[in-house]
């Protein structure tokens, strides 16, 4: 279960459709793709900046971590990719697009990630654990509290 990873057509969650979202290049396209070896050859460039924003305040970790590439998001955590940068639309940080996702989580909590960061409409990534709506295989608020005794 992905945030927005577009698909054809309308969308029932937002009413948007793909021709609504701009084209990704460089270091957001790698990400969302899930190409680890480009990440890692655009990071390398000295022109690139980890947390660049694209139009909609989007990071390269904000789309690695809605898509579920693990690999990229460890790759962008070792090079310090801000854990903090909300999205412009929904105010949404990287964890909360990770949140469908346990494992890609479990990273982010690792690394520091605050967990009681709200959105836009006030709902915490802790709030989304106990969402059912996020999907089976997301992570749940007692996993969350294992991991942040582990921090």
């Amino acid at each position: 279960l992905n945030v927005s990873v577009m698909a054809e057509g309308k969308q029932s969650n937002d009413g948007t459709t793909v021709q609504d979202w701009k084209s990704l290049e460089g270091l957001h396209a790698a990400a969302q793709e899930g190409n680890v070896d480009a990440v890692r050859q655009i990071l390398s460039s000295d022109s690139t900046s980890i947390n660049a924003q694209n139009e909609e305040g989007m990071t390269a970790l904000h789309w690695a971590c809605d898509c579920g590439h693990s690999e990229v998001v460890s790759v962008l955590l070792k090079e310090n990719a801000s854990l903090e940068i909300k999205e412009k639309r929904d105010g949404m940080t990287p964890l909360h697009f990770a949140i469908p996702n346990e494992k890609v989580a479990e990273l982010l909590i690792l690394a520091g990630a605050d967990v009681n960061a709200k959105d836009n409409d006030g709902i915490s990534c802790l709030d989304m654990c106990d969402d059912p709506e996020q999907g089976e295989d997301r992570m749940k608020r007692g996993k969350v509290e294992r991991l942040l005794a582990q921090r």
